[in-house]
């Protein structure tokens, strides 16, 4: 159970900076955000159900990634026309880490959470809700890393967006 003892405010605001990255990755991965298009960050709060201030801190981050470009003068962001290349080197990277942290889990006699991670894959089979599916994506990918039990693929997959 959580309480406030236990309760890592610092990690959570990671996820939670994670999971706004990745759901902005996949907005301009399925082109709801085109090249050269100003982001509009109201707009996109309000479609993640965070604050401005979150999508800020990720745009940010992004933008620190060369995945979007900041205009300083303007404190506006735009989606850069070189998206693609970039996202999917992301994607290839994280990709390789995940199959190797899941061959690690599947390895370990007793995986940290592998009754949860079943849980996960259970809500893959049957929820058609796009919402719930993202969130079960991203807690999934989350805990295999977690449990793979090799801390340099953590560090470096928590380095990515």
């Amino acid at each position: 159970m959580i309480n406030s003892e236990n309760f890592d405010i610092e990690r959570y605001k990671m996820e939670l900076s994670r999971r706004i990255n990745r759901m902005i990755l996949s907005s301009i991965n399925y082109e709801d955000l085109k090249p050269g298009i100003k982001i509009d960050i109201i707009k996109l709060s309000r479609k993640i159900g965070v604050k401005e201030t979150s999508v800020i801190e990720a745009l940010n981050l992004l933008s620190d990634y060369g995945l979007i470009e900041k205009d300083e003068c303007k404190d506006e962001y735009y989606n850069v026309s070189e998206y693609s290349e970039h996202i999917t080197k992301i994607y290839y990277t994280r990709s390789m880490l995940e199959s190797n942290a899941a061959f690690l889990c599947a390895r370990q006699l007793n995986c940290p959470n592998k009754e949860r991670i079943y849980e996960i894959a259970e809500v893959f089979l049957k929820s058609d809700d796009v919402n719930i599916m993202k969130d079960a994506d991203f807690e999934f990918h989350s805990l295999i890393i977690q449990s793979c039990g090799n801390e340099y693929i953590m560090k470096f997959y928590n380095s990515l967006a």
